[in-house]
């Protein structure tokens, strides 16, 4: 792993702060220009067509409607061209509803995305992935827009009175929203659709890294080991040493082989270069960062850093049901509360869940990690595989403090 400086201490962090809200200020600028533009054009299409208040009104129900349904119909063409093209859906989240495939079934959660994001749809590609399927996967989404406003407007045209401006101003909607996702943006650790597909097209540096990272990850779900996969992927470094979200994707698969390996030392190694950025990701990402921090700090008996690290991601945690977050509850219980019997429970419960896991290398790894765990409680056995060092602070540990 290449090293890093970490980022966690006081002198960086309003620089990162400050940071952030400057590539905040083109959206917002953005955002008052596609305003501005929206009021005067709606103005005078209200004044052209003469409409009455019904009509206005009509309009303005048109625009929220029309505004909330881009999402969905975003994600949703994104599921249908991405399935014909042989991916699989992981997770569909809408706003803060996350629809995800679990033991087999869908199940729904709710939990915030996080800032700049309002819909997501996972899906892992197959294991021979062409440039036809993929680029019609990330066009997916745009595609859907497209559709819908096409259909609004011709909606718009066809029915008499209130219903036409309705239609046309929803209409109007899924059109900006295709286009705004056309358009070559970066979102934190997240490129627009338009952005990924430019890249595809012109053979952008950053492209090529996110199909060699996308076929990683078609490896791993189809069973081979983190080690073979990460010993046949080099990612082409990035200029002046910079890093992206593969490159942390890249990590997280190098803290897993550390574990498949059954070294928790190299794991927590590789975690903290992790956590030193984590803060960098869309909080959706940072999720089963934070499980990891927790789970790591439970082995080693660091009960303070746990503790900060289950906070972070409580509310998500005590009601996930895959194999990773219960490996992580069962750990909770029996480290932390010192339950035996939940913890062989929730181990009992992961288990069963390991069997489905999207990475089946990664179920793998979480079945043996389970079985582990679920031994322990069985004998009774609450203390951590690894005594807490001398001298962790009573407080927390650094890590907590991400």
């Amino acid at each position: 792993m290449r090293h890093r400086e970490s980022n966690s201490g006081s002198d960086t962090m309003p620089l990162r702060k400050e940071k952030r809200r400057l590539r905040r200020i083109p959206g917002i600028l953005a955002g008052m220009a596609l305003g501005g533009a929206l009021g005067y054009f709606g103005a005078r299409y209200v004044d052209e067509a003469g409409l009455g208040p019904a009509g206005l009104l009509a309009m303005l129900a048109g625009v929220l409607v029309g505004w909330l349904a881009t999402v969905p119909i975003h994600e949703a063409g994104h599921w249908a061209l991405g399935a014909l093209g042989g991916y699989r859906l992981v997770s569909y989240a809408v706003g803060p509803l996350i629809f995800s495939r679990t033991n087999g079934r869908v199940r729904l959660q709710v939990q915030p995305l996080g800032r700049g994001v309002g819909g997501m749809c996972m899906m892992l590609p197959p294991r021979s992935t062409g440039a036809c399927a993929r680029q019609l996967y990330y066009a997916g989404g745009i595609l859907a827009n497209l559709l819908a406003g096409a259909l609004g407007l011709a909606l718009a045209a066809a029915l008499p009175g209130a219903a036409g401006p309705f239609f046309a101003a929803a209409g109007t909607m899924n059109l900006l929203m295709a286009a705004i996702n056309f358009t070559p943006l970066r979102i934190l650790d997240a490129s627009s659709d338009g952005r990924l597909l430019w890249g595809l097209w012109t053979g952008a540096l950053f492209a090529r890294r996110q199909v060699l990272l996308e076929d990683a990850s078609a490896r791993l779900a189809a069973g081979e080991t983190f080690a073979a996969v990460l010993a046949s992927t080099a990612l082409p470094p990035l200029p002046d040493g910079r890093q992206d979200a593969c490159d942390w994707q890249m990590d997280l698969f190098r803290y897993f082989a550390a574990l498949e390996a059954g070294d928790n030392t190299a794991a927590r190694a590789v975690l903290e270069g992790i956590l030193s950025y984590a803060d960098q990701m869309l909080p959706i990402k940072a999720v089963p960062i934070r499980y990891e921090a927790c789970y790591q700090a439970l082995l080693i008996g660091d009960r303070p850093g746990a503790l900060a690290q289950y906070n972070r991601v409580k509310n998500v945690l005590d009601r996930d049901a895959d194999a990773n977050g219960l490996r992580v509850r069962a750990a909770w219980a029996l480290y932390y509360k010192e339950d035996a019997a939940a913890a062989c429970a929730l181990a009992g419960r992961g288990l069963a869940a390991a069997e489905r896991f999207p990475l089946k290398s990664q179920g793998v790894l979480e079945r043996r990690l389970l079985e582990e765990l679920q031994a322990r409680a069985r004998a009774g056995d609450t203390r951590p595989p690894v005594p807490a060092q001398a001298g962790t602070p009573e407080g927390g540990s650094a890590d907590a403090e991400l």
